[in-house]
């Protein structure tokens, strides 16, 4: 059955399989090969006669046959092949699992319908003993011994080889045959060729003798043109080397030849040479060029102009006439010079050198090892010398540098760099610290030029011993602060172990009237040692945050100087001291308030009975010196006590500074008296001074204070008229302290006024409206309703709009003072009071 290729291979590969399990249990043993031998196909079981059994295809056969069968099978293969017929070999044996086999063997040629290859089929026959005993009784030969079987089986070997070998040499003849004829055919061909090479050899000769004309002509024209040609190469390579654009122009500018460059550059093309320049639209921004050309050609001198193209790039045109050998004006050359770079490079130094002059770090350039030749704007001004003046000079030699140049020049030498502080010297002598950064470079010339950019750290370094004073005075004033704190404590519970044993004695029945009386006194003293302290406390604080404001007005030195001795005589009397007190017949009149003058004069005379033995001697004088243009009012304090450490005399003044002297540590104080005495001095434009001859040498304060010169204005009525009969008052005290505000009643009530008191705002707005009174004392700290609110409801009051409002409070800032005001508080009193300066206050 013959089908299509394209049915065939869906057939063979869906059937391929059952074909094989039909032809392996059914078909006689047998492989396809083709007619390399290669194996292509094995049908039935071919096990026993390939060896060993085949594994995949592409197999040669004679390589798989068992021993005995190759012989046999070549030659049927041979004849077979030769024949186109198929052919069987009988009687070929082969050696299986020990024994010997006869085989049959038929070798069948295959016509491929698809391809036409050339394939066989080798049908492989096992023949039974039975068989074989049958046919060799036939043919009669002795199967007597082995040796006649083994002369038999090379007997069939000898004979397949020669059927072998006479296939080949039929072969062989018939591949001669085709020689044969091949060569016939080549020899034909050969005469022919020789016909043909005669034919060329004539034309040849005519060629030659055609070609011997031809070198004649071109020995003639070689000979005219050679020095054109040597000129004109030597021209172009000229042209083309040296990178230029040139146009050359006859006298009619016309374009007579141009280079590769001016191609490029001048928008032109092979075809424009001929054709006048002013036809061409050049790429430059030159507009007027056919004028420059033909004025170089009129008046045979050259011209250059800097131009630029469409894209911003600079040339240097230059325009020359044309001179011929002769010395003739022929034309003009153009010339375009790329000067980009060099424009850049100009610009970039102009922009470096503005920009460095811009800067305001100083920095200046010298050559290693010799004089400066670039000096910046902000050298100019950090040193004062002008440019003029310091190019040309030796940079350490023009500002006095230290450390010298030659400490630190080899290393600048030798790695390239330095960073380090040095110390110039400014025109006018000034020393400036500038953190030096030196860099060396190489120019094209070779010279090593130093650029040195400096940054002043004069006032870093400055900041620099200041932050490290301050952490040093921080230092010590944490220190301070410190024992200031721990004084404190020690100050404050001074007066409280007094206090609690005075509240003890006045419980007890057993205190007769003389006790009494002296435990009040104790009470009363303690009492005022406390409001001292705390008022330096808070006098300290306000003068430290300028809350301070001073009431001045003309007053007699020496009265207050009075006045604060009456006020601390009986401390100075307690501690059995004797106050010598020496005062001027005349009025010394200065410009300050009185209380403040009081509290200096007071804390002086303090500071000396802390610091003086028991039965010591202090003395205060007062005097004017100076004359009449610059009179000067001093107060000097003076005692034989502990004295002062010299090392601690400049530093007395500061503030929680305290002498550590040995006599009566409990009356050390806090260190704030006399930093307050020096604030105080200080506002009223006076000085302060302390001296000691050292420890146990007592110590000397004198206060100096600018005099009034005389006659002064008289004093105000208030200082002078004294206290007469107080007028009976109607006295609201509103506080949420119930022991305060009791305490001040009882104190009120003593005298003849009528007092009345409220825990808080509300009970003092329903108690106003009934009582009417004339001064009310406002707390300002109190809950749910504050002073400054009361004192508002209390002005918008019919019962309470003239009364007089004057405010109790804890706080002593500038700004709770100007919030009172606003609220309508005519006075404004710092806790604890005195409640004789608020009757004082009432009188007045």
């Amino acid at each position: 059955v013959v089908r299509a290729p394209e049915t065939v291979a869906p057939l063979r590969d869906s059937h391929r399989e059952a074909d094989r399990l039909l032809l392996a249990r059914y078909a006689p043993p047998s492989v396809l090969v083709r007619g390399d031998l290669e194996i292509l196909q094995y049908r039935g079981n071919t096990s026993n006669f390939l060896a060993p059994a085949p594994g995949r295809a592409s197999l040669n056969l004679l390589k798989m046959l068992r021993e005995g069968l190759v012989m046999g099978v070549r030659a049927a293969l041979a004849q077979a092949k030769a024949t186109e017929m198929p052919v069987r070999q009988e009687d070929l044996w082969m050696m299986v699992d020990g024994r010997e086999r006869h085989v049959a063997v038929e070798v069948i040629p295959v016509r491929s319908g698809l391809d036409r290859a050339e394939l066989f089929m080798v049908i492989f026959e096992e023949i039974a003993e039975a068989q074989v005993h049958s046919a060799a009784d036939a043919a009669r030969v002795p199967r007597d011994d082995a040796a006649s079987q083994e002369t038999a089986k090379l007997k069939q070997e000898l004979a397949a080889t020669r059927e072998y070998l006479q296939s080949v040499i039929e072969q062989q003849e018939a591949a001669n045959e085709e020689l044969q004829s091949a060569n016939e055919e080549v020899q034909s061909t050969n005469e022919e060729l020789q016909s043909i090479n005669e034919e060329l050899e004539t034309s040849k000769e005519e060629i030659q003798s055609t070609n011997e004309e031809l070198a004649t002509l071109n020995d003639e024209l070689h000979a005219r043109n050679m020095d054109i040609a040597q000129t004109n190469n030597d021209l172009m390579n000229l042209l083309s080397s040296v990178q230029i654009a040139i146009v050359m122009l006859g006298a009619n500018l016309r374009i007579r030849r141009f280079t590769p460059m001016a191609q490029k550059l001048l928008n032109l093309i092979p075809t424009d040479i001929g054709r006048p320049l002013s036809d061409i639209k050049l790429k430059l921004d030159v507009p007027d060029i056919d004028k420059l050309v033909a004025e170089a050609i009129d008046s045979m001198a050259g011209h250059e102009r800097e131009v630029q193209d469409q894209d911003g790039h600079w040339y240097l045109l230059r325009i020359r006439p044309y001179r011929t050998l002769e010395n003739l004006i022929d034309g003009a050359v153009v010339m375009l010079v790329d000067v980009d770079s060099l424009k850049q490079s100009q610009e970039m130094l102009r922009q470096q050198t503005e920009l460095l002059d811009q800067a305001h770090e100083p920095i200046l350039m010298w050559e290693l090892d010799g004089a400066i030749d670039y000096w910046n704007k902000a050298a100019e001004e950090s040193y004062g010398f002008s440019r003029e003046e310091a190019v040309g000079r030796r940079s350490h030699d023009l500002l006095l540098t230290a450390p010298p140049y030659e400490s630190f020049a080899d290393e600048l030498r030798q790695r390239g760099h330095w960073t380090g502080e040095l110390v110039h010297t400014r025109r006018d002598g000034q020393k400036i610290i500038v953190e030096s950064r030196m860099v060396v470079v190489t120019d094209t010339q070779g010279r090593q030029r130093v650029v040195e950019a400096d940054r002043s750290v004069t006032e870093r370094k400055e900041s620099e011993r200041i932050l490290r004073r301050a952490a040093d005075d921080l230092v010590t004033a944490d220190r301070h602060k410190d024992e200031f704190l721990a004084m404190l404590a020690h100050e404050l519970r001074n007066p409280l172990a007094p206090l609690r044993n005075v509240v003890t004695l006045l419980k007890s029945p057993k205190v007769d009237a003389a006790n009494k009386a002296r435990v009040i006194d104790i009470m009363e003293r303690q009492i005022h040692n406390m409001a001292r302290l705390i008022d330096d406390l808070l006098d300290v604080s306000r003068i430290t945050l300028s809350q301070i404001e001073l009431r001045t007005e003309p007053v007699d030195l020496a009265a207050h100087a009075r006045a604060a001795v009456e006020q601390n005589e009986s401390h100075i009397e307690s501690r059995e001291q004797s106050l010598h007190v020496n005062l001027p017949a005349e009025p010394v009149h200065v410009l300050a308030d009185p209380v403040r003058l009081e509290q200096i004069v007071g804390n002086l005379l303090n500071n000396a009975s802390k610091y003086t033995h028991p039965g010591g001697n202090i003395r205060l004088t007062v005097k004017a010196s100076g004359d009449a243009d610059a009179r000067q009012a001093l107060i000097c304090v003076e005692d034989d006590g502990s004295g002062i450490d010299p090392e601690k005399l400049p530093h007395v003044f500061d503030l929680f500074m305290r002498a550590t002297r040995s006599i009566d540590q409990q009356y050390g104080g806090l260190g704030v008296g006399l930093t307050l005495v020096r604030r105080l001095v200080e506002m009223h434009g006076g000085t302060v001074r302390a001296e000691s001859d050292g420890l146990g040498k007592g110590s000397r304060f004198t206060v100096s204070l600018p005099a009034l010169p005389p006659p002064v204005a008289a004093l105000p009525a208030a200082a002078a008229r004294g206290h007469g009969e107080a007028a009976p008052r109607r006295i609201l005290i509103v506080d949420d302290n119930a022991d305060n505000i009791e305490t001040l009643a009882m104190a009120l009530s003593q005298g003849p006024h009528e007092v009345r008191t409220a825990a808080s705002g509300e009970r003092a707005l329903d108690i106003a409206a009934q009582f009417r009174p004339e001064f009310v004392f406002i707390d300002i700290g109190m809950p749910e309703m504050d002073g400054y609110e009361l004192a508002r409801r209390m002005r918008e009051k019919e019962a309470t709009a003239g009364a007089r409002l004057i405010a109790l409070s804890g706080y002593g800032h500038a700004t709770a003072r100007d919030s009172a005001t606003d609220a309508g508080f005519a006075e404004y009193l710092i806790k604890p009071v005195d409640p004789e300066k608020i009757l004082s206050l009432i009188e007045s």
